[in-house]
């Protein structure tokens, strides 16, 4: 089994453009699970609960080897 890392990011869409705050990296979905609960109510996130989105990594594993950056 591969280890796994899950990063928690919420991004609001507005006239003034696109905003992306990373919440968190967490070892297990569980964990994204109880902190999503813990900002979901919160200022800045309770507007959007749409924008809330993870990414699952794989640990020592080339992401993208193009040279881009992925966000």
């Amino acid at each position: 089994m591969a280890n796994k890392v899950y990063m928690l990011l919420h991004t609001r869409v507005s006239d003034r453009g696109n905003s992306q705050k990373l919440i968190g990296i967490y070892d297990t979905e569980q964990a994204v699970e109880q902190s999503l609960k813990l900002v979901s109510d919160q200022k800045g996130f309770m507007n959007a609960p749409e924008g809330f989105h993870v990414q699952e990594f794989v640990i020592n594993q080339i992401i993208n080897d193009d040279g881009e950056v992925l966000i």
